[in-house]
């Protein structure tokens, strides 16, 4: 099935418990792809993570600067001279 590519985000982001509880800030970058029945699909990644070790497995939620919100689950994370967390969107990505 094909994908079009209707959005992303690069910058600084709040990563909260799904309790809505912050845990930690992050700069990251994700991009949004809409397949061909309109639903959303998202996927990106998280570093400079403070503190580091606060996300590492599950799911999350994001806070972009402007309030909007979006869940994620963490698909991997790879420990190199910075820890980068791989994650995928669940449902509507935030806009």
């Amino acid at each position: 099935m094909s994908r079009s590519t209707v959005g992303g985000y690069q910058g600084p982001v709040v990563i909260l418990n799904m309790d809505g509880e912050e845990v930690a800030r992050a700069a990251c970058r994700y991009r949004a792809e809409e397949d061909g029945r309109g639903e959303d699909h998202w996927n990106g990644r998280l570093h400079r993570l403070a503190p580091e070790g606060a996300v590492v497995a599950g799911a999350f939620r994001l806070r972009l600067p402007d309030g909007q919100e979006g869940d994620a689950t963490v698909r991997e994370i790879v420990n190199t001279s910075d820890v980068i967390v791989y994650f995928d969107g669940i449902g509507g990505r935030p806009k």
